[in-house]
């Protein structure tokens, strides 16, 4: 009974920034093309700390629990336990993703430009996914460093965004590959998996937030929109070849210099 009361409460808890995301849907697909002012993007910061901290008391006592720091747990008592963990996690990572948004698409933001090696970020990224997950992720890049001008933070933000879509959307434990290269004076990132792919109408909305087919994934659509996003604010674009059962590839292209 009281396991059961306080897991109500928890994902209560957990559920307030969802329900606030939820609100915005509609205003984030009217306003998917308009920028927004940096103090608006602050009050969103306040709401992100607002939001991460309570959750990352949860997470953290949840963990606790999860190691069985105030004793032994029965396996209905774990699984409620893995619960909490995983969906404070979730809304940890949901509301920090949105704050990302809002920030790059405020009408005064300037990213933070500097020789960036573009080879190296996606060999850390790849190895850091490799630990956390089953699926194969296959590297294919130069044989040299690939340097670009590039707000640092921001191009691992993409390359994160599509790793974990890729994942996502690998079928089993088919494995993600991941590329890049250099023609001209582009760099390109190229991530591949081979699950299900994307109809006409899934591609349609597919870097509209809250619109994109990653809904029936469990998420909101919006790690595409910051590819997206970020692509455009390095004066890039994000390219998408899919085909429905036979997986699907995006592309992000980037000038290796900035005007």
């Amino acid at each position: 009974m009281v396991w059961g009361l306080a897991l109500a409460i928890v994902l209560l808890l957990i559920g307030l920034p969802f329900a606030y995301l939820r609100g915005r849907k509609n205003a984030s697909k009217g306003e998917a093309s308009q920028s927004r002012p940096l103090d608006q993007v602050s009050s969103f910061a306040v709401l992100t700390h607002e939001i991460r901290t309570p959750l990352s008391l949860i997470s953290g006592a949840a963990e606790l629990l999860r190691n069985e720091y105030a004793g032994t747990l029965s396996d209905q008592q774990a699984d409620l336990v893995r619960t909490i963990s995983d969906n404070a996690s979730r809304s940890i990572g949901l509301a920090e993703s949105f704050l990302t948004l809002e920030k790059v698409r405020a009408e005064n933001f300037s990213p933070v430009f500097e020789q960036v090696d573009l080879r190296e970020l996606i060999r850390t990224s790849a190895r850091e996914l490799r630990a956390i997950n089953d699926n194969p992720v296959l590297l294919t890049d130069t044989p040299e460093p690939l340097w670009l001008q590039a707000d640092q933070a921001l191009l691992r933000a993409v390359i994160w965004n599509l790793l974990n879509n890729a994942l996502r959307h690998a079928s089993g434990t088919n494995p993600i590959e991941v590329s890049s290269h250099a023609h001209a004076n582009m760099a390109y990132i190229e991530v591949t998996d081979f699950g299900n792919g994307i109809d006409g109408a899934g591609r349609k909305n597919l870097f509209v937030p809250f619109a994109g087919p990653m809904k029936s994934h469990g998420t909101y659509g919006l790690g595409l929109a910051i590819v997206a996003q970020i692509a455009k604010v390095h004066h890039g674009r994000v390219r998408v070849d899919s085909t429905p059962g036979g997986g699907t590839l995006f592309q992000v292209e980037l000038p290796r210099r900035q005007k």
